[in-house]
């Protein structure tokens, strides 16, 4: 198995999903933050994090991009589904779930991006339509039974569903009661014996 090394802030963000995958996957990884970003930062791929680093029997390989860094793991450790439409549901709702977070991170971290208080008000107004979308999403699983968005099995789409509503159910605890079907998946996804452990030990906010 390669060494990981990830490179982020001290905070869950773009890179906690990479975090909950490898976690549910039992990978051990390290993780440092930046000393000195506006130095560091000419030096990375694409002058953004997170960063993942790879080393191995083939040497070390530094790639960026969040949504990239989850899918090659998910090719690497049987999270991507099973045949190509599943890939390509994986590839469709991960995106979609890319999209709610670009609007989510000024919400989530209102402070930091001075979003002012009618913003936020107005973005948990228009929530209820989005969810309503994930909520379909989940309803066209190829096996419903299962519980996960994709198939029988999590997938690294599952990963990025649960950790953006996870970070829903942070800043408003009661956020999905109207969403019974998606309260359940985010409850099937944490009690996963990795996840359990994962948040359990988790302090970034």
């Amino acid at each position: 198995m390669p060494d990981y090394e990830l490179l982020y802030f001290p905070a869950r963000g773009r890179a906690e999903s990479i975090r909950l995958l490898l976690a549910l996957k039992g990978i051990p990884f390290k993780e440092s933050a930046p000393t000195d970003w506006a130095a560091q930062k000419p030096t990375t791929p694409f002058g953004f994090m997170p960063l993942l680093t790879e080393r191995d029997a083939d040497g070390e390989f530094v790639f960026a991009e969040s949504g990239a860094i989850l899918r090659h793991l998910a090719r690497c450790y049987d999270l991507y589904g099973s045949g190509l439409r599943q890939h390509a549901m994986c590839d469709a709702l991960a995106d979609h779930i890319a999209e709610l977070r670009n609007k989510y991170i000024p919400i989530a971290y209102a402070a930091t991006f001075k979003t002012p208080p009618e913003a936020i008000a107005q973005y948990f107004e228009q929530l209820p339509t989005a969810l309503g979308y994930l909520a379909r999403a989940h309803a066209r699983s190829q096996d419903p039974q299962a519980g996960w968005f994709i198939g029988s099995s999590v997938t690294f789409a599952d990963v990025a569903a649960f950790d953006y509503l996870d970070g829903l159910e942070t800043q408003r605890p009661n956020v999905l009661d109207g969403f019974p079907a998606l309260k359940e998946f985010v409850a099937r996804f944490r009690a996963l014996p990795n996840i359990a452990a994962f948040l359990a030990a988790r302090s970034r906010p």
